[in-house]
């Protein structure tokens, strides 16, 4: 590529021009290289999308029982708390019934005093004794009176 027909042509523009050829092996290496990279793209790509499509469903069935614990605990989480409340009522209805019964024996302590007071002081010998001699008199009485039937 020598200038020809212009001969005021600029010196350096005079020189032959560096052959195509000579950039050849780098442009090759760099061909090589790409066609690599692109084929290191194309791999991982496959690889991505081969690991999305095992893994998606598998993740969206892992969540879908994750979801069903959570409506698991939280229905008896929902019994828990009901059944914290009758526990609470009940506890409620225990105290007032003990309550009640110490207010009863508290009330009716004084009479319970005086009535064991006065049944200790009965003579169980002495209401023998006459329940005995009662038995002497009504016996002839009674043997008296059933002559007349």
């Amino acid at each position: 590529m020598f200038g020809k027909n212009n001969e005021n042509a600029d010196p350096s523009m005079m020189q032959p021009q560096p052959d195509q050829t000579q950039n050849k092996p780098p442009r090759d290496k760099q061909l090589f290289y790409s066609r690599i990279t692109a084929l290191a793209v194309v791999v991982m790509a496959v690889t991505l999308l081969i690991s999305c499509v095992i893994m998606v469903p598998r993740v969206v069935n892992t969540f879908d029982q994750i979801n069903l614990l959570i409506e698991d605990a939280s229905v008896i989480m929902e019994n828990a708390t009901t059944t914290l409340e009758g526990i609470d009522e009940m506890s409620a209805e225990i105290k007032t019934a003990a309550d009640g019964i110490n207010s009863l024996v508290d009330e009716n302590s004084e009479i319970l005093t005086d009535s064991v007071n006065r049944l200790n002081g009965i003579d169980f010998e002495g209401l023998n004794k006459a329940i005995a001699d009662l038995e002497a008199v009504v016996e002839p009485m009674a043997s008296f009176f059933g002559r007349f039937r």
